[in-house]
């Protein structure tokens, strides 16, 4: 776990804005964080961060940077093609800089800095660095020049820190494109010091959006018997109504919502232990396997029980938009249990204020997530109470007058501990909320 998350110039972020996961000395709500480890670079880390701000304030942008750093690292482009660069647009200036991302990432008892900046056709700067308790020790600086030759400082020390030969580096180094992100070379080559690094980033970072789907959920309900009855206990003590959820194999030449030349194409390419989720028009998905030599499809139902305790099957179509959203939510927990940093922009979505606050009371409340963080961006004010969170773990998001985000913690705040953290942000004593008055005189004028 540990993110320590910096970006500037992207979208709305003009100056560098980072969001520390660090805990500051608030001497409450000791659950929400993990003690560092004295024998090294020591610091007390947060478990989860709640961030508000009015609508385009720059909470989702947030969350899109993170996206795009991921994207950079584990993602493909073709050699010459542009990167996703979208610096601030509101200062001439700032069109003409590079994008900036810096992680601080916690991988065992080791911490790493790692961070890039890019322009639209070359990455400018990469590094990569450890924290020590006392001191910080380099371990590569990537540059790229105008002309797009890579140039790579490795610490001398390299052949102790990773597996391979000083040969290796150099080559790394050689067939790295000006586009292309050193770290991504390093790892592909399996080195298995780079790999942990960039496994970090494609395993232990997930970032889910208001429309995002848990894509495996079917498979994993179908051939998972411990997944299925987990997830069915949480469906039940987020009260939803469902007792349990099943994959249920249904006539694969009576399924209303696919084509016919869909259904045809995979009967005739399908190959043996081959297994493929399909999604239908109407939003459903279909589980298609081969056993034994013939093809069957399986689908998501809910069961519900009668008053005479018998079960009844729902489509997961029939579910609420609450419930379907909490079914994509969910296998989040599971990815938590084994130390990742989940990052939910918009989780109040359909979702009922008791609903996230149970949420979040599970993940903290529980020891199986101690080594995970949940962060996420909302609007739901009724979570904004020191009951529930720090005050370090509140963050807002704020547009200036020159449409810059800034991103600030409650922690700036001297408040008392007593103080109604709610009413004094609906008041905008914090600031981070909609401005009513300038749209009132706009209103009027």
């Amino acid at each position: 776990m540990l993110i320590r998350f910096a970006v500037s110039n992207f979208l709305s972020f003009k100056k560098e804005q980072v969001l520390n996961m660090v805990a500051s000395r608030e001497a409450i709500h000791n659950k929400h964080v993990v003690k560092g480890n004295d024998s090294r670079f020591s610091i007390d880390v947060l478990r989860t961060a709640v961030i508000y701000g009015a609508n385009a304030s720059g909470k989702s942008n947030l969350i899109k940077a993170m996206q795009v750093a991921k994207l950079m690292l584990t993602g493909s482009f073709a050699p010459g093609k542009p990167l996703p660069y979208t610096p601030f647009r509101l200062d001439a200036e700032m069109l003409k800089k590079p994008t900036r991302f810096e992680f601080d990432i916690k991988i065992g008892d080791r911490i790493f800095t790692y961070g890039f900046e890019f322009t639209r056709y070359r990455i400018r700067k990469e590094w990569l660095t450890e924290q020590k308790k006392t001191t910080e020790k380099n371990i590569y600086l990537r540059t790229t020049s105008v002309k797009g030759d890579v140039d790579v400082t490795y610490n001398p020390g390299i052949t102790k820190i990773g597996s391979k030969t000083a040969a290796f580096y150099q080559f790394a180094q050689d067939a790295t494109r000006p586009e292309q992100l050193l770290l991504r070379k390093l790892a592909e080559n399996n080195d298995e010091f780079f790999q942990s690094v960039y496994n970090w980033f494609d395993d232990q970072l997930t970032l889910v959006f208001p429309e995002s789907k848990f894509g495996l959920l079917e498979f994993h309900i179908k051939n998972n018997i411990d997944f299925k009855e987990r997830f069915s206990a949480f469906l039940r003590g987020f009260d939803t109504g469902i007792s349990g959820i099943e994959c249920t194999e249904t006539d694969i030449e009576k399924i209303p919502d696919l084509p016919s030349i869909v259904i045809e194409d995979i009967v005739h390419s399908f190959e043996e232990n081959q297994i493929s989720i399909v999604p239908s028009s109407s939003g459903l998905r279909y589980i298609f396997e081969m056993e034994k030599g013939k093809i069957k499809a399986y689908k998501l139902t809910t069961i519900h029980k009668t008053r005479e305790n018998k079960d009844i099957f729902f489509e997961i179509s029939e579910e609420s938009d609450g419930t379907q959203r909490m079914m994509d939510l969910i296998p989040l927990l599971f990815s938590l249990m084994k130390g990742g940093v989940c990052v939910i922009d918009e989780i109040d979505r359909s979702l009922h204020p008791k609903l996230v606050r149970q949420f979040f009371e599970y993940f903290l409340n529980h020891s199986d997530f101690a080594q995970g963080q949940l962060i996420a961006t909302t609007h739901d004010v009724m979570q904004m109470s020191t009951h529930l969170f720090r005050r370090d773990e509140i963050w807002l998001t704020e547009k200036t007058e020159f449409g810059e985000s800034r991103l600030f913690s409650v922690a700036d705040f001297k408040l008392k501990h007593d103080k109604d953290i709610r009413k004094a942000y609906l008041d905008g004593l914090l600031g981070g909320v909609p401005f009513s008055s300038a749209f009132s005189s706009t209103i009027m004028n």
